[in-house]
């Protein structure tokens, strides 16, 4: 059964989390593996309507320990919207490794969309047995460019310290941390299978982000499925069922 957990952050901050361990003695036993579900920004950790609840009752299924978390200044975790950076997320992602290694977890298999492939990417180790990607963002740069180049801070926002961009804050760290950070090192350490799936029309995402993948990675397995008549967050019943199947193949062929 899913837990809802909080995992400590540091300065008397948590990370509201949900955890599902498999305790059914007629699954096979993965009981060193986690499977680490990471949102992206602006998200949660439900992520894109529910997706990772979905993922996490279809793996509950097969056997699979899974534990999916709200970075600080998102969903059930503590601190603002606007505090959410690049850093802030890498120190949140380590503490929880930290708790899974706790709860004697060696291997890990990262799922994160978007910006939370970013993240995931950001904290590889050769304890990552398997990677799966979903519409991420692999080019910072272009995709500061392609939905912020024209949002700079005004006078009111750099006093506030965020701007508004489509209903979200969006911090001043955030904002200078996108405009440079480079992958390109992280995705030549990416060594483990990795599996990523993208809507060729998405609109927030450009499936052209995916060049940095075919041209940096170094993964053993890479496996890049793309929709075409797939939006943002690939939502269409058909395109979750086809995502759900790739998924499920993926991970057990890798665990």
């Amino acid at each position: 059964m899913t837990q809802k957990i909080q995992i400590i952050a540091g300065q008397d901050q948590h990370l509201g989390a949900l955890y599902r361990p498999c305790d059914d003695k007629n699954l096979p036993d993965r009981s060193e593996l986690l499977i680490v579900m990471v949102h992206g920004f602006p998200g949660h950790k439900a992520s894109n309507n529910d997706l990772y609840g979905d993922l996490e009752f279809l793996l509950a299924d097969k056997g699979y320990h899974m534990l999916r978390f709200d970075f600080r200044g998102c969903g059930e975790s503590d601190g603002k919207q606007e505090q959410f950076s690049i850093a802030s997320a890498g120190e949140d992602f380590i503490n929880v490794m930290q708790w899974a290694k706790g709860k004697d977890y060696k291997r890990f298999i990262f799922i994160g969309e978007g910006l939370g492939g970013t993240i995931s990417l950001m904290n590889l180790g050769l304890n990552t047995q398997a990677l799966v990607l979903l519409w991420p963002v692999l080019n910072v740069k272009d995709y500061y460019e392609q939905n912020f180049r024209n949002r700079e801070l005004d006078a009111d926002g750099k006093a506030r310290g965020y701007i508004d961009h489509e209903g979200n804050k969006y911090g001043l760290e955030f904002l200078l941390e996108m405009k440079k950070t480079s992958m390109n090192e992280k995705l030549r350490d990416a060594f483990m299978p990795t599996l990523i799936l993208h809507g060729a029309l998405d609109n927030k995402i450009p499936v052209s982000q995916l060049d940095m993948a075919r041209d940096h990675m170094n993964a053993r397995r890479l496996e890049i499925t793309t929709f075409h008549d797939g939006e943002h967050g690939l939502q269409k019943l058909n395109h979750r069922k086809m995502m759900f199947y790739h998924i499920l193949q993926f991970v057990e062929k890798y665990t």
